[in-house]
């Protein structure tokens, strides 16, 4: 839709919106390498970043996470960095995107899905404010065998928590919604409701055939 509107390019940098991040790695990274996983971004491995993040309340913060963590890349990307350029899922990345979002429209990225996603589709049953889920009568509770701690238990499931609940506004993951709702999505999409015709075609094709590891297959 921003791309639709003029506000950003696909082939714009990171630095154009997030000028406070590293320069060497900002100026390589575009909104593509972002959307395809392919930028290389991505720093889960590492257990103060994991942890930290699941106390975030917002995309600021999540971004300031980054930030403190930059050294921190999983398999030393961080060292001499470059665009990865073959796929390598990574929240990370849907986090930056997130914060684009927030700085071209001076909106929330909540505001923002459920102006521009939610109202033109037709999901009236989908929340991206998470404050509004836990009482939600219809809630869909996961289950997990991790503690409070994330550390796997034997025994009885029980409902999930920590990274497997999201409890904040993320890009990432930060979505529920209805069956019906997903359906009026994929139509919405399909009738050029939320997106054009051309816009479609592009996010549809194939951008990326390697993958970093036999693990992300």
């Amino acid at each position: 839709q921003l791309v639709e509107q003029g506000k950003l390019k696909f082939t714009d940098h990171l630095s154009k919106f997030i000028p406070e991040y590293p320069k060497d790695i900002a100026d390589q990274v575009t909104i593509h390498d972002l959307l395809t996983h392919t930028s290389g971004l991505e720093f889960d491995d590492y257990d103060p970043f994991y942890y930290e993040t699941l106390k975030a309340k917002n995309i600021s913060e999540l971004l300031a996470i980054q930030l403190k963590y930059i050294d921190y890349m999983n398999e030393d990307r961080r060292t001499n960095f470059s665009v990865l350029g073959k796929f390598d899922y990574s929240n990370d990345n849907y986090i930056l995107l997130g914060a684009i979002i927030e700085r071209i429209t001076g909106i929330s990225y909540a505001q923002y899905i459920k102006d521009n996603i939610f109202k033109p589709a037709g999901m009236p049953h989908s929340i991206v404010d998470n404050s509004k889920l836990s009482n939600h009568k219809n809630r869909a509770k996961g289950y997990s065998h991790n503690n409070a701690d994330m550390e796997f238990q034997l025994g009885e499931r029980r409902e999930a928590i920590g990274s497997a609940v999201c409890n904040i506004i993320m890009p990432a993951g930060g979505i529920h919604a209805s069956v019906k709702d997903l359906y009026s999505y994929f139509k919405a999409i399909n009738q050029h409701k939320i997106i054009n015709k051309e816009t479609k075609e592009i996010i549809f094709k194939k951008h990326t055939t390697k993958m970093s590891s036999e693990s992300t297959q």
